[in-house]
């Protein structure tokens, strides 16, 4: 891969998950069960919160930041006017992905295969689906949520009233990352080296893209698929209408293949974490 430029942002031991919220960037750092907020344009950290035990991913809600933390099976809420943990909820075993869609919070937890919805209006879990095995995120688009199934290579669709499921046929080994662009999802399939473009009305395959690398996390910006690479550590950007993709490694990354790696889009700024190096890396000019 070539060389990619871009800024180094510390922000302590083990990020993992970003969002953009409040303005700003909000990373859970896995070996410090902490959450570090860092100003988006300066990229300097402006507060530090303590949350639960080993803390994995982050979402941004209307007025708060909520955090799965994956050790005590919990989800802490952080208020986004005064950088303090507001409410922890028990989901389940080994919580991980994570999403807001409307009112409500939703919590993968991979032990027991579920997605738990927390009400947005009591703080309370009123409701529960069963996903495939193994799952680990869960995005929010096209009116419903969409669990990665990692071991089960699936994607489950789930209805945010009902809580009803619908499963796909296995599309790929390790589906992880996933993002609309129009109609279309990506998905990161990290085992396989490859990103899909699938059509989930009928979970049709339209086409697969090599990225080198165990391609992660996946981010969409005006038709552009971002994907974050494990080893080495990098980003692919994939041109949703040609399939053109354009890879790049940072310069001096420690690769850490059983970590993963999260991106958030801020502005014309991809933002991405680096476990092995206990920093953020900014990149402009991709988009």
């Amino acid at each position: 891969m070539p060389p990619l430029a871009s800024a180094k942002v510390p922000v302590g031991e083990g990020p993992v998950g970003l969002a953009f919220a409040g303005g700003d960037v909000w990373v859970a750092l896995a070996n410090e069960n902490a959450v570090v907020r860092v100003d988006a344009r300066t990229g300097v950290a402006s507060a530090r919160i303590a949350v639960g035990g080993v803390p994995l991913r982050v979402a941004g809600g209307k007025d708060g930041v909520w955090v799965t933390n994956f050790r005590d099976g919990t989800v802490s809420r952080i208020d986004v006017k005064t950088n303090r943990v507001t409410a922890t909820i028990k989901a389940g075993p080994e919580a991980e992905g994570i999403a807001v869609l409307g009112p409500n919070v939703f919590v993968v937890t991979q032990q027991d295969a579920k997605l738990h919805r927390i009400s947005g209006r009591t703080g309370k879990p009123d409701g529960v689906a069963s996903t495939g095995k193994g799952p680990r995120l869960v995005t929010p688009a096209a009116g419903a949520l969409w669990v990665t199934n990692f071991t089960a290579g699936t994607i489950s669709r789930v209805d945010p009233k009902t809580m009803a499921v619908t499963n796909s046929p296995v599309l790929c080994a390790g589906p992880q990352g996933l993002a609309f662009a129009g109609a279309h999802l990506w998905l990161a399939c990290t085992d396989d080296d490859e990103v899909l473009e699938i059509d989930p009305t009928g979970w049709r395959v339209l086409r697969s893209v090599n990225v080198t690398g165990h391609p992660d996390a996946v981010a969409v910006a005006d038709q552009r698929v971002f994907v974050s690479v494990e080893d080495p550590l990098g980003l692919a950007a994939i041109d949703s209408a040609s399939g053109e993709v354009t890879i790049g490694a940072y310069d001096g990354a420690t690769a850490v293949r059983t970590a993963n790696t999260d991106v958030v889009l801020v502005g014309a700024q991809v933002w991405q974490s680096a476990f092995g190096d206990n920093e953020l890396r900014r990149v402009s000019g991709m988009n």
